[in-house]
């Protein structure tokens, strides 16, 4: 048992880092293409379509892997009401674009609206997608979950690689957007098939009954997240988002890329779980998330300006101010995800939605006050709030079982500050070297310089024996 959960786990760690690194690749390459005005205007698309999957499916997985027996009838229902949930959206939009260019007068162009109807024939895949990978999870076949995301990712993003070469701007993310989705699908099928055509009134009013706790975390996890990014891409314009979504794209990769798999392990291993018992599984995760995010996100801090001028070049060099202040962002972002998992798997749903509309609230406030100072006031607001954030987080964790956060943090506290120490030397070092050394050369000697005094210091403190072992 301990051996299959030992892979499993690492077939999950492919799966989510195949995805955020053929994400982070083909985002990288499309920025360099494209420059920040085009990436701003495709952001925003994106930000809108994430919104509508947040609000009609994105709580299907959790829904899945919650549900204590799951019957063909369900699945079916949950599989075919998703994808006929998105057909209807998708067909809302097409006449909400044909009246917009009926009333200017005009055949719809490469602008929002046309490139949202392109992103938006994702949705009737999206759903049943979701659906399946929650099947997936609750069957424990992370082997198929892992290769979705290796055959998938991989075209879509060459598809954007490809269309930015040819100057198609913004439509090349939301065209790589579009095929992502209906490849995932077309795996996952091949690899659980396909239930037949049935939606029964029964199961549906379940499904949407244990969907609508992951719906509401979706949609005010959407706006703690990303509301910063609306905000600026409707006010300050896409060139500014351009700037300031790059930034926040590098740090979002990791907060999925390590987050995203601690937290969804964590989750199914406490939902059938008392909380009297969770203590031990949260402590194993948060050691081993601290053990990994703490050196990438305080090493992306230091790094930040041979990293972007290396890898995009002088037109994307205002974003290296943001990058630091998002990292650290990213930082607390991370570890709160895995206290979130831990409250919703113990029952503690509803607290979570209250604590994100808080904090949505707080955010949207602070950003609104912050943007007319400029992108940096913008980008502060983020760490502050996602330090409160972990804050209510564990305060509601407490509230429910007061050995809990109190776990998390015992195995977090010193991988943070061997971390913390490794990003001083190395940000040290970066005064030293020289203005005329190349970006490449210097972003390579400083990641060096950080592996090997992390490493140096994991080795003389013994840190990463305990969580390793579990």
């Amino acid at each position: 048992m301990h051996s299959r959960r030992r892979t499993g786990r690492g077939w999950a760690v492919l799966d989510r880092w195949s995805q955020q690194g053929a994400q982070l690749a083909g985002a990288l390459l499309v920025a360099r293409l494209i420059g920040p005005q085009a990436f701003g205007t495709a952001a925003l698309v994106l930000l809108a379509l994430t919104f509508l999957q947040g609000l009609l499916l994105d709580g299907l997985t959790d829904a899945v892997l919650r549900r204590q027996r799951l019957t063909r009838g369900g699945l079916a229902t949950a599989v075919w009401a998703s994808a006929l949930a998105g057909l209807l959206v998708l067909a809302l939009l097409a006449a909400a674009a044909a009246a917009a260019a009926a009333a200017t007068g005009t055949a719809a162009g490469p602008g929002f609206m046309t490139l949202l109807l392109l992103g938006a024939l994702s949705l009737p895949a999206t759903g049943p997608a979701a659906v399946l990978d929650g099947l997936a999870r609750r069957q424990q076949r992370f082997r198929l979950l892992a290769l979705r995301g290796v055959l998938a990712h991989g075209p879509a993003w060459g598809l954007a690689v490809l269309l930015a070469a040819w100057g198609q701007g913004a439509l090349a993310m939301v065209a790589a957007q579009a095929t992502l989705r209906w490849l995932e699908l077309a795996l996952l099928v091949a690899g659980l098939g396909l239930p037949r055509p049935r939606i029964t009134r029964p199961d549906l009013v379940r499904l949407l009954r244990d969907a609508a706790d992951g719906t509401a975390m979706k949609i005010t996890g959407f706006l703690v997240l990303q509301a910063e990014r609306v905000l600026i891409g409707t006010l300050a314009g896409p060139a500014a988002l351009g700037l300031y979504g790059l930034a926040r794209r590098l740090v979002d990769n990791l907060v999925f890329a390590l987050a995203g798999v601690a937290g969804p392990l964590l989750f199914r291993d406490l939902s059938r779980l008392p909380p009297g018992a969770a203590a031990d599984p949260l402590r194993r995760q948060a050691g081993l998330l601290a053990l990994a995010a703490a050196p990438a996100f305080l090493g992306l801090a230091v790094v930040a300006g041979p990293l972007l001028a290396a890898l995009l070049g002088p037109a994307w060099a205002d974003a290296a101010a943001l990058l630091p202040l998002l990292a650290l962002g990213g930082l607390f972002t991370a570890l709160a995800w895995l206290l979130i998992a831990a409250l919703r798997a113990l029952g503690g749903g509803g607290e979570a939605v209250r604590t994100n509309l808080l904090l949505a609230f707080v955010k949207i406030t602070a950003v609104l006050l912050a943007l007319p100072q400029g992108l940096t006031a913008v980008a502060w607001v983020d760490p502050a709030c996602a330090l409160l954030g972990l804050g209510l987080w564990a305060g509601r964790l407490h509230r429910l079982c007061p050995a809990l956060p109190r776990a998390a943090l015992a195995a977090a506290w010193s991988p943070l500050l061997l971390a913390a120490g490794m990003a001083a030397l190395v940000a040290a070092l970066a005064r030293l070297l020289p203005d005329h050394l190349p970006p490449a050369a210097a972003l390579t000697l400083l990641i060096g310089a950080g592996i090997g005094l992390y490493t140096l210091g994991l080795r003389l403190t013994g840190l990463a024996a305990g969580p390793l072992r579990s």
